[in-house]
């Protein structure tokens, strides 16, 4: 479970919990607060705030040293549509954007590099019905990048994938049974009858 922006910590320590075997839960990556500029988006989120590159970094590692996977960063109005705020936070490391609704050609350009992330949570703006009648079957994608970006591509992007997201040998034991073949149909991912994390069974619905 990838988290960002519990103003609370609620993310970390539930993470806590669940490594100290206090309570059963999705594998937690969690990033803490969120970073933003005074007045900017998520004030009075309970974010952290900084002004300025030192202070952004001083942040950061703040976040990082109370524990987070990962670091969120707003870096506009909560709508990454300019490819000017993409195009800087890009030379500054950031490889990872979410909320991406509306975007130029260069900006698209910029995001489809090797090694950059793009989440563009339509479903927050719009239903799946809308997107599926303007055209986008399961967000724009067939079926294996879908299943992989829910997996393999995931784990790369959380710093895990050298033993999260496939299912091979040397790997922790996470994987789903469903009744068909999501290759064929997405679909089938509605039909979860076995879920198995690091190797002990969560949920079996096959007896």
């Amino acid at each position: 479970m990838w988290y960002v922006n519990a103003n609370v910590i609620a993310d970390l320590l539930l993470r806590t919990a669940v490594e100290r075997g206090w309570y059963a839960a999705p594998r937690i990556l969690g990033a803490g607060r969120a970073i933003s500029s005074p007045g900017g988006h998520g004030a009075g989120g309970g974010c952290a705030y900084a002004s300025g590159e030192r202070e952004f970094y001083e942040a950061a590692l703040a976040e990082l040293e109370a524990g987070a996977d990962h670091v969120k960063i707003f870096i506009s109005g909560g709508l990454n549509r300019t490819g000017e705020n993409l195009g800087l936070a890009l030379r500054h490391g950031v490889r990872c954007f979410e909320h991406i609704y509306q975007i130029d050609d260069k900006t698209a350009a910029l995001l489809a590099q090797p090694g950059i992330f793009v989440t563009p949570t339509l479903c927050v703006t719009r239903s799946e019905g809308w997107m599926r009648a303007a055209g986008f079957p399961e967000a724009g994608l067939s079926p294996l990048p879908t299943l992989q970006s829910a997996s393999v591509n995931a784990a790369d992007l959380l710093g895990i994938g050298d033993h999260v997201g496939q299912i091979q040998p040397g790997y922790v034991a996470d994987f789903v049974a469903v009744d068909g073949d999501p290759l064929d149909d997405l679909a089938a991912m509605r039909t979860i009858s076995l879920v198995v994390q690091a190797g002990h069974v969560v949920r079996d619905d096959t007896r």
